[in-house]
């Protein structure tokens, strides 16, 4: 009964990895994924590639090349300007089964709205 329903945020369903990474989690847990476990292992990938960018254990320069780069994730690509992330996704659906970015619309990976709500 969630067909429809719109929420805050969301991911590119589309963005490579994510599909692998949908089937690891529901072999390992034996159910889908929540979009916040899409979230966090965005999260570390992009720890992980500001680390390997900077190339030692440096918290100022990690945090220094997080703040101002741009990230290829399982979620989404990820760009930051000063801190801000400046390619969130607005608005999300739950299509089916999964939630889809629907705004913005000339986003990676965005799927029309779903409307009318289809009926519960």
């Amino acid at each position: 009964k969630k067909n429809g329903v719109l929420l805050y945020g969301a991911v590119d369903s589309t963005a490579p990895g994510q599909k692998e990474y949908v089937e690891r989690h529901k072999a390992m847990y034996n159910r889908g994924v929540e979009i916040g476990s899409i979230g966090t292992y965005a999260t570390m990938q992009i720890l992980q590639k500001a680390i390997e960018q900077v190339g030692e254990i440096d918290r100022k320069k990690i945090r220094d090349a997080i703040a101002g780069g741009s990230f290829e994730t399982i979620a989404d690509i990820y760009k930051f300007d000063n801190q801000v992330h400046q390619t969130a996704w607005a608005v999300g659906q739950w299509q089916g089964d999964e939630v889809v970015g629907v705004y913005p619309a000339n986003k990676r990976g965005a799927k029309p709205l779903m409307f009318p709500k289809p009926k519960w």
